[in-house]
């Protein structure tokens, strides 16, 4: 029992070992891009929006 809870332990330090190896360098190289991207998809959206009735037409 007490052999198991050490094995759990040992691999919650490395997936937290891997997250801050791997993860946490790549969140800070992509949250400027996900902020920049955001503003884009916002400003898509009414386009797609827009887009709709125009195929709905275009079917009949």
């Amino acid at each position: 029992m007490g052999g198991r809870y050490w094995k759990v332990l040992r691999n919650i330090k490395r997936i937290n070992e891997l997250f801050l190896d791997y993860v946490l360098p790549l969140a800070i190289i992509l949250l400027p891009v996900t902020s920049y991207q955001l503003p884009v998809t916002s400003y898509q959206l009414p386009v797609t929006s827009y887009q709709l009735p125009v195929t709905r037409l275009n079917n009949t």
